[in-house]
């Protein structure tokens, strides 16, 4: 009986150990940017998803959300080549480098069902002018079916 208890609670020790830490990543999405030189930081909902071999950034806050597009890889991109588009909708209105802009998003990290990055740009409102997003950042931004 000894021999069994000497040897039993070692091993749900290291069998505790090991399960304990395989838990899963939990960590939340994190967003911050400028808008027109004011900070905004937070996240209500960040998701992204790829189609047609392009990858589409969800990010909602508040009353705003942006729709980010860059090639499916890392890299740097430029908004307005290639499709690749920035849109907002911010104050009312819907901004959009497809009709009017510049800027660029970079991925720094896209794997294991996880995307982060940087991006800024300036945007053609579709109802008033141009919109100055500087500073973006997203971090941890999961696969829409996560």
């Amino acid at each position: 009986m000894k021999i069994a208890r000497f040897f039993f609670i070692p091993v749900l020790v290291l069998i505790l150990l090991f399960t304990s830490s395989c838990k899963k990543d939990k960590q939340e999405a994190v967003f911050s940017c400028k808008i027109d030189g004011t900070a905004y930081s937070g996240i209500e909902d960040a998701y992204y998803y790829s189609s047609n071999g392009i990858l589409v950034i969800r990010l909602n806050f508040s009353s705003t959300r942006f729709d980010l597009q860059a090639d499916n890889c890392l890299g740097t991109f430029s908004y307005g080549s290639n499709f690749i588009i920035a849109q907002v909708r911010h104050g009312g209105d819907i901004y959009t480098t497809f009709f009017g802009g510049s800027g660029a998003i970079t991925l720094l990290e896209y794997e294991d069902g996880v995307v982060s990055g940087t991006f800024h740009f300036t945007a053609e409102g579709l109802s008033s002018g141009y919109i100055d997003v500087t500073e973006g950042k997203f971090d941890h931004v999961k696969l829409l079916d996560q």
